[in-house]
């Protein structure tokens, strides 16, 4: 298999008229509506907030429906803020290496990280397209009469000529919903992916790498040019990954405190329906930390993949200038970051943990008391 094409994410995106690299009449009017479905659906889904208030309890509901709308708002930020910035990015792309580089010799070894991608992304979205169904359909099999983007069991419904609307346009803004976030996460996804692999393949380079030829200057010069992709693609995704990372804390509070809300240990129901909302929220943070520890350790290997190879043959000393240069480099940790505060990482994550946790404890105890 060769590697994974961006077309695939980005096929999502041009159904909602976001794709960097297509501006036509019909894309604008198409990037138009996406917005004010979703910001038309955040309005009605604060006004149920202020208008039905009942409680800290009302806004723990309402945050099932409003951290995913702030997560999509942030995405939408993103496209429109970054559009020629994220086009850019995918045209480069086309310098990374083949993977029949230095006599095919990265096909086996690298090659299975794009073979696992497109099966990711393939679950992915066939996950992502049944979680919009079930939450469509639900509607209609458990014949409620409330809508449920837009409401949190705090009224008693509408008469069934809004009802009908409101049902109507839940379903438009899911499924716009669904595309903004299989595209931008698909193509984020492919974005380390290609990364990840281009790392991999330097590491081996530099590991086979012969020196009577320019083989090694070439490896230098593409090392520096995948260092300075990641950083610009840093630069696009710093902000947004630092509110994902928020969103996704306050998701795990908010959940643990409807876990506990009628008392420890919480009932059968209560577990069915809020620790897979809890785990949602963890098993996304913790990818994104693990995508960013990757980059960490795998641009830092590069430097002992450079050190430990050559010094045997006398034609190496003569690149002894280079081969300082690039380790020097590569010891310098490359790194996404959540808007500059600090390194996406597993670190990171364990401080979302522990700041659960204490959340967590802290309303048991006022429980107890």
């Amino acid at each position: 298999m060769g590697k994974v094409q961006f077309e695939e994410p980005l096929q999502f995106l041009h159904v909602v008229g976001f794709h960097p690299s297509i501006e036509n009449k019909f894309s604008k009017i198409r990037k138009c509506l996406s917005p004010l479905i979703i910001a038309t659906l955040v309005i009605i889904s604060l006004l149920e907030l202020f208008v039905h208030f009942k409680g800290i309890e009302t806004c723990s509901r309402a945050s099932e429906s409003l951290i995913v709308q702030y997560q999509v708002l942030h995405k939408f930020k993103v496209l429109l803020t970054y559009k020629s910035q994220m086009a850019r990015l995918i045209e480069s792309s086309s310098k990374f290496w083949n993977l029949d580089s230095f006599d095919g010799r990265f096909k086996t070894e690298c090659g299975h990280i794009h073979t696992l991608l497109g099966r990711f992304f393939r679950v992915y979205k066939c996950m992502m397209l049944l979680m919009t169904l079930q939450y469509v359909l639900r509607k209609i099999i458990f014949k409620s009469d409330l809508p449920l983007a837009s409401t949190y069991g705090e009224t008693q419904g509408f008469s069934p000529t809004v009802d009908l609307i409101l049902f109507v346009f839940h379903c438009v803004a899911t499924f716009t919903v669904l595309h903004v976030i299989i595209g931008f996460d698909g193509l984020f996804f492919y974005f380390i992916g290609h990364i990840l692999s281009e790392v991999q393949m330097l590491q081996s380079a530099f590991k086979i790498v012969q020196f009577k030829d320019n083989d090694f200057v070439i490896s230098i010069k593409h090392h520096q040019f995948v260092l300075s992709y990641i950083h610009n693609m840093n630069q696009v995704y710093s902000d947004l990954l630092l509110q994902q990372h928020l969103s996704c804390l306050f998701g795990i509070c908010f959940g643990l405190f409807l876990l506990s809300e009628d008392g420890m240990p919480p009932d059968l129901s209560h577990m069915c329906k809020y620790i897979p909302y809890i785990l949602s929220f963890t098993v996304q943070t913790f990818t994104f930390c693990v995508i960013g520890s990757l980059i960490i350790s795998w641009t830092s290997e590069i430097a002992d993949a450079i050190f430990y190879n050559g010094w045997d043959k006398s034609e190496a000393y003569g690149y002894k200038h280079e081969k300082m240069f690039a380790i020097n480099r590569a010891q310098v940790a490359t790194k996404l970051t959540l808007g500059g505060f600090g390194k996406l990482d597993l670190i990171s994550f364990t401080l979302v943990v522990k700041n659960a946790y204490s959340f967590f404890t802290f309303i048991n105890t006022i429980q107890d008391e």
